[in-house]
């Protein structure tokens, strides 16, 4: 068999693989403290290396889309509900997280407070 005709069962039988399990490979070097870490989880769990690998790394995913949502609401980039649904939640999931969290919701100064109840009591 030809170089070039095994190259293409290789992208075959790895299109074949991705289909099949609706998943690919993501290699990266962990530095020696999350290594570290990595280990004392596997030696205290009973599942296998690249299941909790899997489970860590979307657990890491989650938790890196909640940051980048709190701060761009937090920061005023972005609305409430467009903060919920980068942070993959609904609404309420949202609005719980920032009551968790304790990130104000309404973002207004003690003056501009002051100044809405004066405008709604005339």
């Amino acid at each position: 068999m030809s170089v070039q005709n095994q190259n293409v069962c290789i992208q075959i039988l790895k299109n074949v693989y991705k289909h099949c399990l609706g998943m690919e490979t993501i290699s990266f070097r962990p530095s020696k403290k999350v290594s570290s870490e990595f280990e004392k989880l596997l030696q205290k769990g009973k599942a296998a290396k690249s299941e909790l690998a899997r489970e860590l790394f979307e657990l890491g995913i989650e938790s890196w889309r909640k940051k980048k949502a709190l701060k761009a609401f937090g920061d005023g980039k972005v609305s409430f509900l467009s903060a919920a649904e980068q942070a993959g939640l609904s609404a309420y999931e949202f609005l719980e997280l920032l009551k968790e969290t304790k990130t104000a919701f309404i973002h207004i100064t003690e003056p501009e407070l002051r100044q809405e109840l004066e405008l709604a009591g005339s």
